[in-house]
């Protein structure tokens, strides 16, 4: 398991503050709760060296103070292609009409 990055200290609607404890994540990563790895969050900015402000992607209730969180190394990313044309999708690009994942290279 990925060592956590940070801790939630402050929610406010959907912006998530978190203290960071290592390495800096860049803006626009993704960061995911250890516990729930599908609850992200997206790195907005950085108020100070040491805490980010993210938003709470998937607006999942799970989401609280104290919970540590991992950088993913990754940003969003959209499947690239004929597969995603009239989809509707999620903030994280999961599909929610029920149509299957796209497929192929992501952009």
């Amino acid at each position: 398991m990925k060592q956590p990055c940070g801790q939630i200290v402050a929610i406010r609607g959907l912006v998530v503050e978190v203290a960071l404890l290592g390495d800096r994540p860049k803006v626009r990563e993704l960061l995911a709760m250890q516990e729930q790895p599908d609850a992200l969050l997206e790195v907005q900015t950085f108020p100070n060296p040491s805490t980010a402000y993210c938003l709470n992607l998937t607006n999942n209730p799970v989401i609280r103070r104290g919970a540590n969180v991992m950088r993913t190394g990754a940003g969003i990313s959209v499947p690239l292609g004929t597969t995603t044309l009239g989809s509707a999708c999620d903030a994280p690009c999961n599909p929610i009409d029920g149509k299957p994942a796209g497929e192929g290279p992501r952009g």
